[in-house]
């Protein structure tokens, strides 16, 4: 029996990827960037793939092009799976200040300083 479901597991047709992005971004109104750095994994079996995936986002103020003063950082871990145009998902985010040379700057529609939240997903694609 272990010999018969071993076979059957390396048999599938399973595929894996690494991927990711590096982003840099500025707010158009006003002197605030950011640095997104995400990194994923495909698992692909048959037409459904399995992502995990996690993210770090720095907010930061800038002064000269070569002297930023970092504000907040945002942490995120997901995961999808995706068949054909339908994906399921779930994403947890996390928030925290970063104190630096200015000390902590806010926007006023900011959250707080400190937060987090887990969020279940359905997406289609056309």
């Amino acid at each position: 029996m272990k010999t018969l479901l071993l076979i059957l597991i390396l048999c599938l047709p399973v595929s894996a990827q690494i991927g990711g992005h590096i982003e840099l971004g500025k707010d158009l109104y006003s002197d605030m960037s950011y640095t997104d750095i995400r990194l994923d994994y495909t698992f692909t079996f048959w037409n459904i793939k399995l992502i995990p995936y996690g993210n770090q986002i720095t907010w930061f103020y800038y002064d000269t092009v070569t002297k930023g003063y970092p504000f907040r950082d945002v942490y995120i871990i997901g995961t999808e799976i995706k068949y054909m145009s339908v994906t399921f998902g779930t994403e947890h985010y996390c928030s925290h200040a970063v104190s630096s040379g200015n000390s902590m700057y806010r926007k006023p529609d900011e959250p707080p300083l400190a937060y987090d939240l887990t969020k279940w997903f359905v997406r289609y694609e056309f």
